[in-house]
């Protein structure tokens, strides 16, 4: 079956692009492969219906439209009923970049965003050290400064992707998150949120930035003098905080590590065991 185009007509026939439709629905079946011998004998798990992935790949529609709109979809922003509303108005063709805006606002009052950084900075030393420096910006965003808190933030966002990454401090900034390790772990929603926060963290630290486009470079040395907003002030704050969720999820295990194979005197018969669960017989899928 050919792949469809993100910005054809999409198939279904709503009239819609795919990009803004059916893009993300009916994931394929993940098979997994936990055993071989020596004898080239391998043992699959075939993953089907995968609800958890499923889920979240339901808001790829919404995420492709964030990114269209040099916009970033913070899944931690908003609720459930947020996102109802959001897909709502995708179908309907009244959605606006405003709109996600909007629910970020609503969803971060100060007494949350200095939870969150509390928070961030018991897990992650990174966090830590800088703890007092983003609590004042966070402050400061709520005395409706910033354009202090905008500046603050934009320095910390580099410096914790420099830390996060052990990256040198001569070398150009991008996104430190990585991208390819998602699969491993079942989680292949991360895998697009990676990559998305990847090409938003790039246009924010571009070196030639476009006309008008929020932009560090303009930024700090002194070109844009019209930064301080509340909506890059939230953003800013936003990407910050995404660092920790990134960093949760990539602590999951892989999921060849969560199994324990065991043979058995039958040559046909394998069991393993999952996460100290009880022992599961299964049989064997043949590549040689």
């Amino acid at each position: 079956m050919q792949k469809q185009q993100r910005n054809a007509p999409c198939a279904c026939g709503s009239g819609k692009k795919f990009k803004y439709c059916c893009d993300g629905k009916n994931q394929p079946d993940k098979y997994l492969k936990i055993y071989e011998n020596d004898n080239g004998e391998e043992l699959s798990l075939i993953i089907k219906n995968d609800a958890l992935n499923e889920a979240l790949h339901a808001d790829t529609v919404l995420k492709n439209f964030c990114k269209d709109n040099f916009l970033y979809f913070f899944s931690s922003a908003l609720t459930s009923n947020d996102t109802n509303f959001l897909h709502k108005k995708l179908k309907d063709g009244t959605l606006s970049r405003n709109d996600f805006i909007t629910a970020y606002k609503q969803n971060t009052s100060f007494e949350e965003m200095e939870r969150v950084v509390k928070g961030c900075s018991d897990e992650l030393e990174i966090f830590k050290k800088r703890q007092q420096i983003i609590l004042d910006a966070v402050g400061a965003h709520h005395q409706k400064k910033y354009n202090l808190s905008v500046p603050v933030f934009l320095a910390q966002l580099e410096g914790l992707l420099r830390d996060y990454g052990n990256l040198d401090r001569t070398a150009n900034i991008k996104s430190t998150i990585p991208t390819e390790i998602w699969g491993d772990k079942l989680l292949d929603f991360m895998k697009i949120d990676s990559h998305y926060f990847r090409d938003y963290i790039s246009e924010i630290f571009k070196g030639n930035p476009e006309d008008g486009r929020f932009n560090r470079n303009s930024i700090l040395h002194g070109w844009d003098l019209s930064y301080g907003t509340e909506e890059q002030s939230l953003i800013l704050f936003l990407l910050i905080i995404e660092i920790r969720m990134f960093d949760f999820f990539k602590r999951t295990p892989d999921y060849k590590d969560r199994f324990e194979v065991k043979r058995y005197d039958n040559p046909f018969a394998v069991g393993f065991t999952f996460k100290g669960r009880k022992q599961i017989s299964l049989s064997i899928k043949y590549n040689k």
